[in-house]
């Protein structure tokens, strides 16, 4: 029985390690690598130091959409063999280590409910949100600039700062997101 309580507050304690790692993860994404990377780190090293480990594993080579996303890992770790410059093919082999451990951990991740979930995607929303006014608010700032045609591609960073650092084109694809899980929602009201 004392067995069967400490499992039950362990995974409690788990779950809410999950949860609040996802969230600083999509924070991360939006404003700090370097929030991104701790709570990688934290949201891996909780979804894989646990005694069930071997059952996710199972679970990881069970599901064919699992597997297929982390192949994305294995170009680059294919590719080595062939590269001459170990250091680059090590720091690119790094960079998308996360294609290989993110499916990995979210085959254990199968005992979050629904509403779990839904508070997980109105986090996304609701970041996406506060990028979407802290870019529209930079343009009100400068819209006379931009407007006045001294907004050109050399000095454009200065005008409209996106709010994932070093990537506007990501910022984009969370703005695609944002627009289909408000519709989403939507529909479901």
């Amino acid at each position: 029985m004392n067995d069967l309580r400490t499992n039950s507050a362990m995974d409690t304690w788990r779950k809410s390690i999950l949860f609040i790692s996802m969230i600083v993860m999509f924070t991360g994404l939006l404003f700090s690598r370097a929030i991104l990377s701790s709570a990688l780190i934290v949201f891996v090293a909780t979804c894989l130091v646990h005694k069930n480990i071997l059952d996710q594993l199972k679970t990881f080579l069970s599901s064919t959409f699992l597997l297929s996303m982390s192949l994305l890992f294995l170009l680059p770790l294919i590719s080595g063999l062939w590269s001459e410059d170990l250091s680059q093919w090590s720091q690119i082999i790094r960079i998308k280590l996360p294609l290989l451990l993110l499916p990995i951990c979210f085959a254990g991740i199968n005992n979050f409910k629904s509403k779990t979930w839904e508070k997980v995607a109105f986090a996304f929303l609701i970041l996406i949100f506060s990028g979407i006014c802290r870019s529209l608010w930079q343009y009100l700032q400068n819209w006379e600039s931009i407007h006045a045609g001294s907004f050109s591609r050399n000095n454009s960073k200065q005008y409209c700062i996106s709010p994932c650092p070093g990537s506007t084109y990501r910022f984009n694809l969370f703005l695609h997101r944002f627009i289909c899980f408000c519709y989403k929602f939507i529909e479901k009201q």
